[in-house]
């Protein structure tokens, strides 16, 4: 009997997931540079804002974030109306 907890008979494909807090170099182990990510990320922008739906970007580093944000040749800023959400918690 398989199930969603016994996986046996399923060929499933492996993911690494890295882990770790800011500032650790989790972003210098892939091969996705901030100007790789920009580049994919106007792509996508413009492919889900065709589809009249509200994007919504969620980062893990601020560093992607500003980097699509600032880029003077890709002048994200001045296309679109940006709401920036800042979460902060306590530790």
């Amino acid at each position: 009997m398989n199930t969603f907890i016994n996986n046996e008979g399923f060929n499933k494909k492996k993911v690494i997931l890295i882990m770790g807090a800011t500032g650790t170099g989790k972003s210098h182990l892939s091969d996705l540079t901030t100007e790789d990510f920009c580049l994919q990320a106007v792509v996508y922008v413009e492919k889900i804002l065709k589809t009249q739906r509200v994007l919504i970007i969620v980062g893990g580093s601020n560093l992607y974030t500003e980097k699509l944000v600032e880029d003077p040749l890709l002048m994200f800023k001045y296309k679109y109306d940006c709401c920036f959400i800042w979460i902060d918690v306590e530790q």
